[in-house]
């Protein structure tokens, strides 16, 4: 049997004594004598009744006795009062079902990288906004014009050892995420893109200024050691392991699968990531946009064999490597060494991030 509230089995009890004796003993009991509102005989003194069924269902004040009182008492005094309560007990157990307590809101979600990535190649990002970094391992290579035929500037050949990982863009920075830079005022200058479009090209018509603005902005927004490359590990990063003229081979017409430059671009930049990658799994090392990289341009003579950078003076042209869409396949050598003032913004200037990474 089911459970009855026991305020309206505390009014059958009162109102079975009222009508008859043995009702409301047997009630008392736990006998069952529960009655529809039909079988139940009129009292005498009908308003005294009501008054007391009324009083006994008001200490519970659910729906089901005040609906019980209103099958007795249709017309009675309390009617009017019975109904209004009904509603708003049936409102607030609407509102009870529609909006249930909310559950406590979940901590705030931490970068997926925050410590060392160890394996090699290891794709990662710290923020959503955040350009893709791949690990690079440590290790040592021979810098610099290794076959002939380069400028003098890429003499003498000459071995750098890296000796940590670090991380390096898998991209060129893009418009894209250059422009979350520029929203969150972290960067002052709103490049063009020439009508090529922004979204995932690179950014282009950035200064070495501006590309130091940027790392300065996304170092502070993720706790991290963001920083252009050095001259040094640009180029060990491009070669991924290669001595070769480019990273595809020694014949010009490789560079077709990996690079977009005067050959085939069609006088603009392009997406990045559409060509092949090399060894490391970085895109566009070659082509596309010139990237600055952190080194002032000095004799070979003179610059660190440990993959730091060479910065003598804060005044001086700084390099940029790889070449780009408007460029020859000469200047898209890896050794191959281009300089500018570090105010200068071209459409054919962008860079690349490098990232320190810590740990053990």
């Amino acid at each position: 049997m089911p459970a009855r509230p026991t305020h309206l089995f505390a009014a059958v009890v009162l109102i079975g004594a009222l009508i008859h004796p043995a009702i409301g003993h047997a009630a008392s009991r736990g006998i069952d004598v529960t009655l529809k509102a039909s079988e139940v005989p009129a009292p005498s003194g009908g308003t005294n009744m009501e008054a007391l069924f009324w009083r006994s269902i008001q200490a519970g004040g659910d729906i089901e006795s005040h609906e019980a009182y209103l099958s007795r008492y249709p017309k009675g005094t309390f009617a009017a009062l019975a109904r209004v309560k009904i509603d708003k007990l049936k409102q607030q157990k609407q509102l009870a079902v529609a909006d249930p307590p909310k559950p406590p809101a979940p901590s705030p979600v931490k970068p997926a990288v925050e410590v060392f990535p160890k394996k090699t190649g290891q794709v990662f990002r710290d923020c959503f906004d955040c350009p893709e970094m791949v690990v690079i391992p440590a290790g040592s290579f021979r810098m610099g014009d290794l076959d002939g035929g380069g400028g003098s500037d890429a003499k003498p050949v000459h071995g750098v050892t890296i000796p940590r990982p670090f991380a390096v863009g898998r991209y060129e920075v893009t418009f894209t995420e250059w422009d979350a830079c520029f929203s969150a005022g972290g960067c002052g200058h709103h490049p063009k893109d020439r009508g090529w479009g922004r979204d995932s090209h690179p950014v282009i018509n950035v200064s070495w200024n501006d590309a130091k603005e940027y790392v300065d902005w996304l170092s502070r927004k993720t706790g991290q050691e963001y920083r252009l490359p050095s001259e040094s590990e640009w180029e060990y990063a491009a070669r991924a392991g290669t001595g070769t003229k480019w990273s595809c081979g020694n014949r010009g017409d490789c560079l077709q699968g990996v690079a977009w430059y005067a050959g085939n671009s069609e006088s603009m930049t392009h997406p990045v990531g559409q060509k092949g990658a090399n060894g490391f799994g970085l895109y566009d090392m070659q082509g596309n946009v010139w990237e600055w990289v952190e080194d002032c341009k000095l004799r070979y003579s003179s610059t660190p064999t440990d993959g730091s950078a060479e910065t003598v003076s804060s005044a001086c042209y700084r390099v940029n490597r790889g070449g780009s869409w408007y460029s020859y396949t000469r200047l898209l050598r890896a050794a191959f060494r281009n300089g500018n003032n570090p105010i200068i913004r071209d459409n054919g200037l962008g860079f690349r991030l490098a990232r320190t990474l810590l740990g053990p």
